[in-house]
């Protein structure tokens, strides 16, 4: 009986991939609901591995060309990580993120290239008159959930 139990669930974590890894990547939209602050346009793929041509996020910061990869062993271990690559701002960035049961992200391998003057309004520097590129390379940053 108990061994008929493992079996089932087993068989049960094996469709629930399937369905993951087959799913089509339109699917996202679904999962956002009516999310007023993340607009998806040309999705493809699916949504273990898939594609945006454009996801635009508070309707003020678009991401062009967004590839990603999902990666399903991190899904024992209760988190959701997947490889990004695309562009922000018409420069590239790539990273491999994860979001943990607790809320918290981390991000690791963060390649990135951006303007000085889009970092300073990112961040909110009031005043900041910054010029030229600035390249990012972290191996790996934490945002945790505040309590």
């Amino acid at each position: 009986m108990l061994k008929t139990r493992y079996y089932l669930l087993f068989g049960l974590l094996c469709y629930l991939l399937f369905m993951l890894a087959t799913a089509p990547a339109a699917s996202l939209r679904l999962l956002l609901g009516d999310n007023d602050r993340v607009n998806v346009e040309g999705l493809r793929g699916s949504l273990w591995q898939g594609h945006a041509d454009r996801v635009i996020i508070d309707d003020a910061y678009p991401i062009d060309d967004l590839n990603w990869r999902l990666h399903p062993g991190a899904l024992l271990l209760l988190k959701l990580s997947a490889s990004l690559q695309g562009q922000f701002d018409a420069r590239p960035f790539a990273a491999e993120l994860s979001v943990s049961a607790t809320g918290n992200v981390q991000a690791k391998s963060v390649r990135a290239e951006i303007a000085a003057a889009t970092l300073a309004e990112l961040a909110a520097i009031p005043l900041a008159q910054l010029d030229g590129d600035i390249d990012i390379e972290l191996a790996s940053l934490v945002w945790q959930r505040g309590g």
